[in-house]
């Protein structure tokens, strides 16, 4: 006896549409397809912060273990360390030095944060700039930086010759305070590339101290006074941070500053022909707040990005950019228009 067909019909009813269900699961399986290839993309993308990033934390003791992570004081291209050397003269006679930050590397300058462009292919662009990039260990001591990077700076401009007329030196966060050390350190070596300088650019650089560092040393300080295993434990775990960390309490820029164990400020004498470009942001729309002079772009303070307290060279434009973060700073339309005036602008 063959089955009903309203029995047939409407076990049909009951199933689902096919295609539909299929759709759905490819739907899905290509979202999640496309969402392991983007984190795959980017991930490689800015796999070259990794290193970087490592160096900040620890840079010191890898130095110290001669470890093959730790970076090197260099002078960049394509994403590779160059000679000195190996420079060829300039085309223009006027050349940028990026020097970048804390747990970064040089291309900051031209991606600080994706999709944001940086103030480097900006320059070059408009004020005909030649960009020569430095990286280094951010974990170590500025003032270790700062005597590699004077030296580095003698050897690169020795190279330059007579094409180099002027020499621009733009550091972004713990890259201004290298930048100043290397000033001091190519003082006292009698380095013949102070006398190439016209500009010197700091951008978002805690002259006075950044707060991040200034929290994490009372933090350490609290907890090693509770006599308990745990806030031990803790504390001996903060104090594990790098030595260029704990530079960033006060800015330290000499040797001298951190040598005893106490940490202190120097103040470096500015460059007298050089002008002082000085940029800080805040993420505050008010950059008089409370908030934004202690949280500033949400690891310098405003004032410490003015240098309301270390800085006094003779020539001197300084400006806060609102509602943008530390990164976002170098990729503010804002900040590349203002550079630009900045360094156009006659003597």
């Amino acid at each position: 006896m063959s089955s009903s067909p309203r029995v047939n019909l409407i076990e049909a009813s009951m199933l689902p549409d096919e295609p539909t269900v299929w759709q759905a699961v490819g739907s899905a399986i290509g979202s999640a397809a496309r969402g392991m290839a983007w984190l795959v993309t980017t991930g490689s993308k800015h796999s070259h912060y990794l290193a970087p990033a490592l160096n900040g934390a620890i840079g010191d003791k890898l130095a110290a273990w001669q470890h093959r992570l730790a970076i090197p004081m260099s002078l960049r291209r394509d994403g590779r360390d160059i000679d000195p050397g190996s420079l060829a003269p300039s085309t223009s006679g006027h050349v940028a030095l990026y020097v970048h930050g804390l747990m970064a590397d040089e291309v900051c300058f031209f991606e600080p944060l994706p999709g944001l462009v940086g103030p480097a292919p900006h320059l070059q662009r408009e004020l005909g700039l030649e960009p020569l990039l430095v990286r280094f260990n951010s974990g170590r001591h500025i003032s270790d930086n700062g005597r590699l990077l004077a030296d580095l700076i003698e050897a690169a401009v020795d190279q330059l010759g007579d094409s180099l007329e002027t020499l621009s030196l733009i550091g972004h966060s713990m890259g201004g305070l290298v930048t100043q050390s290397a000033i001091y350190y190519g003082r006292q070596a009698r380095h013949a590339w102070l006398e190439r300088v016209r500009d010197v650019v700091l951008l978002g650089t805690p002259n006075d101290g950044a707060w991040l560092e200034q929290v994490s040393h009372l933090t350490t300080t609290v907890l090693r006074s509770i006599f308990n295993l745990h806030t031990q434990l803790i504390a001996r775990l903060i104090d594990e941070r790098s030595a260029g960390i704990k530079d960033l309490r006060y800015g330290a820029l000499v040797e001298s500053d951190w040598r005893d164990g106490q940490r202190r400020k120097t103040r470096v004498p500015a460059l007298d022909a050089a002008r002082y470009i000085v940029a800080g942001a805040s993420l505050s729309a008010d950059p008089e707040s409370l908030l934004a002079a202690f949280f500033g772009d949400g690891q310098v303070g405003v004032p410490s990005s003015m240098g309301a307290r270390s800085m006094t060279p003779r020539r001197l434009t300084r400006q806060v950019f609102e509602g943008t973060s530390h990164f976002g700073l170098l990729g503010d339309s804002a900040l590349k228009c203002w550079l630009t005036e900045a360094l156009s602008s006659a003597e």
